[in-house]
């Protein structure tokens, strides 16, 4: 928990609240992430009041972050360190908002964590007071967002990288209910509706068990047919859920655990050269001068047998185990006394970190060590020239 332990009083959080299901577990999940933080969870409604709220409470605090999300999201394990060292990479004075991913149950990958530069929120609230309660949006928090970012000719950017949680698990039917409903109006507006009416009809076939599938699609039927939403349930013979027992929300809680959050980190080459590269004569030092001390806690692979890692190979205090290779040539298995492996292997070594030592291929080995390691449980360094 680096970056949590080191800017506690950085970070505020807001948890808006419409009696979800998990508006409890998300609590609970927040607080053990974050415990030293400022945390309110409200209830309001409309949305627009929620956002408002959200918003009068960051221009009352005095953290430098602002952290909104709502209860139907379950954060992932380190979700809140990894949200706050990306935060901390950024030059954020330049920045009104940043964007996390999540896991929805129904759309699959989805923005719905957002982290505000709370110098901006009195202005953002002032900007709000001005809107009635009552005036209709069909995205009150992002349409009046964009509005104010253009007016005050800020800026604001998506942290595309990791997915920090999940979203719309274990909710009420009568939640998902009212919830789809707006989606379809959103869908309609947006030029997608035929495409989800078809990924909810593949859901619901895919998962004939899940009646979370069942009753999306059948709000979609409705709505579809110009028929009103009331008596699903009953129409399909399913019971409301209970509200979320001690044990089912210790399943819940571990399940969560299998997915941490892993942090990538960059290190910056400001030359391009092969001759600007070996200039770096202390590659450790250079890497401990942008990041924490423990960075390479763990055991490291080199992704890569070049220059680079040469030069990486040579610093003794980088525990380095193995070189990956993607297709070592036949007879190759070191590489100056450490052995080479391919990728799928690395789990069999112990490896905890992955430093890319190319170049030219950084974002392609990204994506293959995604692939293999889909579990996010090797924390990648990747070069980015700046």
């Amino acid at each position: 928990m680096r970056y949590l332990e080191k800017y506690p009083e950085d970070l505020m959080i807001v948890i808006r609240s419409a009696g979800e299901r998990t508006k409890a577990l998300c609590e609970q999940i927040v607080r053990s992430q974050a415990p030293l933080s400022e945390l309110h969870v409200i209830e309001e409604k409309p949305f627009l009041r929620a956002v408002k709220k959200t918003m009068q409470l960051g221009s009352e605090s005095s953290g430098r972050f602002m952290l909104a999300l709502d209860a139907d999201v379950l954060l992932y394990k380190s979700a809140l360190e990894y949200i706050m060292y990306e935060a901390n990479m950024q030059d954020y004075d330049k920045l009104l908002r940043m964007d996390f991913w999540l896991m929805d149950k129904f759309r699959g990958k989805a923005m719905g964590i957002h982290l505000y530069n709370n110098k901006y929120s009195k202005d953002f609230y002032d900007f709000l007071s001005d809107i009635d309660d009552q005036e209709y949006f069909i995205r009150p928090e992002g349409n009046n967002f964009l509005r104010f970012a253009k007016q005050t000719n800020l800026r604001y950017g998506y942290i595309a990288d990791k997915i920090a949680g999940k979203h719309d698990y274990f909710q009420y039917y009568s939640d998902l209910i009212k919830k789809y409903v707006l989606r379809y109006q959103r869908c309609e507006q947006d030029g997608i509706l035929e495409e989800n009416k078809k990924l909810f009809r593949e859901k619901r076939m895919e998962c004939p068990d899940d009646s979370d599938f069942v009753v999306v699609d059948e709000v979609f039927k409705a709505m579809s047919a110009g028929k009103n939403t009331d008596g699903i349930l009953q129409k399909l013979g399913i019971e409301e859920k209970k509200p979320i027992d001690p044990m089912e929300c210790a399943l819940i809680t571990d399940s969560l655990q299998a997915y941490p959050v892993m942090i990538q980190e960059r290190y910056e080459l400001r030359d391009k050269t092969a001759e600007g590269i070996k200039s770096y004569k202390n590659l450790k030092t250079f890497f401990r001068k942008l990041y924490h001390p423990n960075s390479f806690t763990g055991t490291t692979a080199i992704y890569g047998a070049g220059e680079l890692c040469e030069l990486l190979v040579a610093q003794p205090d980088i525990p380095v185990c193995a070189v990956i290779v993607s297709d070592p040539p036949d007879g190759l298995t070191s590489f100056h006394g450490i052995p080479v492996i391919t990728l799928d292997k690395a789990r069999d070594y112990g490896v905890t970190n992955i430093v890319i030592a190319s170049i030219a291929h950084a974002e392609e080995i990204r994506r293959k060590i995604f692939t293999v390691y889909p579990e996010n449980t090797i924390r990648i360094f990747s070069p980015e020239f700046v």
